[in-house]
């Protein structure tokens, strides 16, 4: 279900589109606020603001559900594309409420629920400008919660995520299950480059979750360089109705479990409140293999 286009074949493109004030609900997979899924697609210079989507089940999007299938979608790639709303914030400067809420189940991200499709062709130093923006927006869900990307499986290069809440959805959250994978940026990524990520003043905010991360919940099978989360807030609860036997863990300012190496990232005044999970660390939870070369810690 989308906007604008329920699913869109191989080959296809969007360029410079603009889209506000849009609602989009889907009790089924794959919602998105302009379109439901696509095979491989082009997408650059797309603009959208002031956007409700309300998806029941997996991958829900603000632009789409499901971008690209399979390997060869990491042909195709994001540029200069964004989504950004009007936020409330309380007394503390934290986002409670905003104009583009983008709402699901499993794979729920801010821009799109799941990828194969890179964001830009690679990491330029000198670049400032991010190629994908996101701005004052809230998204929810119960697993696998991103701020741009509820599931990543390709390389990501110059995001920033800004101003924006992540929290566990209320009204089909069961106190009795537990969850995986919430970042402030991206929820879960696999075999994915992430160069220049930036994660500043976004709260994640789960309960019974495994696998928080101001900037990504759980990454594995890749590599992480230049990459920061700054003035975030992290939240991991535990609900009284799990079972004492069921546990809770991987918690950390950049990446709540991480299996790779990772040089030249950090977590900058960033607070986490995890007092129920197991592997909370400033930097990351739990790490699988090396931290090298100047992670800093600040907060």
């Amino acid at each position: 279900v989308g906007g604008l286009l329920g699913k869109v074949q191989d080959g296809s493109s969007f360029e410079n589109i603009g889209a506000m004030n849009i609602s989009v609900t889907g009790t089924g997979n794959y919602v998105g606020g302009i379109v439901g899924a696509t095979e491989m697609s082009e997408v650059t210079g797309v603009d959208l603001s002031d956007m409700t989507v309300d998806g029941k089940g997996n991958y829900t999007g603000g632009f789409c559900g499901q971008l690209g299938y399979n390997g060869n979608s990491r042909e195709r790639i994001i540029t200069n594309a964004r989504i950004t709303g009007t936020a409330v914030y309380d007394t503390d400067g934290i986002v409670t409420e905003s104009t583009t809420t983008i709402k699901g189940n499993n794979y729920v991200g801010g821009f799109v629920g799941h990828t194969h499709q890179k964001v830009s062709n690679g990491y330029i130093s000198s670049q400032t400008t991010p190629e994908l923006f996101v701005d004052e927006i809230v998204v929810s869900g119960l697993q696998r919660l991103g701020g741009a990307f509820g599931g990543t499986y390709t390389n990501m290069y110059h995001i920033t995520v800004q101003n924006t809440l992540v929290h566990t959805r209320d009204d089909i959250f069961k106190a009795t299950s537990s969850y995986t994978s919430a970042g402030g940026v991206i929820g879960e990524t696999n075999y994915s480059t992430t160069r220049a990520v930036i994660a500043d003043n976004v709260v994640v905010d789960v309960i019974n979750t495994n696998y928080v991360g101001g900037l990504v919940g759980l990454y594995r099978y890749a590599s992480m360089q230049h990459c920061y989360a700054m003035n975030c807030y992290i939240s991991a609860d535990r609900d009284s109705k799990l079972a004492e036997t069921t546990t809770l863990s991987d918690v950390g300012g950049l990446v709540g479990l991480y299996e790779n190496t990772m040089r030249w990232n950090g977590a900058m005044n960033t607070i986490i409140d995890a007092p129920k999970h197991s592997n909370v660390g400033g930097v990351v939870g739990r790490l699988s293999q090396s931290l090298a070369n100047n992670h800093n810690i600040d907060g």
